[in-house]
């Protein structure tokens, strides 16, 4: 099994964060980011409408969370081989997380976490070689060209290459949201406007959820503070872990910092983890 982490430049600090906690627990997995910006297709369709139920999208390369539709990357870039697990760049492993293979079998092409109303697409677990006609240029046509209903995709409703019954759901542990528990084994800090490492960066409102860029930004919301602070706190732990190891370097903070993709303290915060 091989692991992706879906991401954009946006993410890359976040991304190579969740690629250590991986690597911490299951050093036998390769794992590779998939980088959105490599994508030219995908990269070529900026301010593009596609559809989300009957509510009129734009896909914008600018915003943190464009990285969305590469999830369906992962088989093309799998060779359609073999099985992987792909996630979003703020999935973090909180330990082993093998035993996830035991949903593995020849005949489910998908697995992951259902929760009464829909699939939670932000971590799979693919059978490549059932979904050979999951690529970009698949995902690029379903969206902006044939503009179909995005969310048949990403919430897996109705497909015409898998049927929902083969869609194989496995527990909330391995896609455990804003929080973790014992049992926990992946944490996903999906709070877009309370991310950790976001904290106090300043956005203006269309910059969330696929809104068309305002003609006059208002940059007057800011990103606020993660509610659950032990995750807040093992994030920036993993992070410290991360940048020693040399997953990333001070100049890559600082020009995320910059380029305010991430907090302004984030090394300070991040320095004074490793005490806690």
């Amino acid at each position: 099994m091989k692991i992706y982490i879906q991401s954009n430049n946006f993410n890359k600090i976040g991304a190579l964060v969740s690629k250590y906690s991986f690597q911490k627990f299951n050093p036998e997995y390769p794992i590779d980011l998939i980088n959105m910006e490599d994508y030219k297709k995908l990269m070529n369709s900026h301010m593009k409408i596609f559809y989300r139920s009957k509510n009129e999208c734009y896909w914008r390369k600018d915003l943190h969370q464009s990285f969305f539709p590469t999830r369906f990357f992962a088989p093309e870039k799998s060779n359609y081989e073999g099985w992987c697990l792909v996630v979003d760049p703020d999935i973090f492993a909180m330990k082993d997380i093998s035993s996830i293979e035991q949903y593995i079998n020849d005949e489910t092409p998908i697995c992951c976490y259902y929760d009464k109303s829909s699939y939670h697409t932000s971590m799979m677990l693919l059978n490549n070689t059932k979904l050979k006609n999951w690529n970009e240029e698949y995902v690029v046509n379903f969206m902006f060209h044939d503009k179909k209903n995005f969310d048949d995709l990403i919430l897996l409703k109705n497909l015409s290459t898998i049927n929902n019954t083969d869609v194989k759901q496995i527990p909330r542990k391995y896609n455990q949201l804003n929080t973790y528990h014992d049992d926990t084994i992946m944490c996903h800090m999906s709070r877009t406007n309370k991310q950790p490492w976001k904290t106090g960066i300043k956005y203006c409102k269309c910059e969330l959820h696929n809104s068309k860029k305002c003609k006059k930004c208002n940059v007057s919301k800011v990103f606020g503070k993660f509610p659950d602070k032990k995750c807040e706190t093992y994030f920036f732990q993993l992070a410290h872990e991360a940048y020693t190891a040399g997953y990333f370097t001070r100049p890559e903070i600082d020009e995320a910092i910059k380029n305010k993709w991430i907090r302004k303290d984030f090394y300070e915060i991040m320095t004074k983890s490793q005490n806690n």
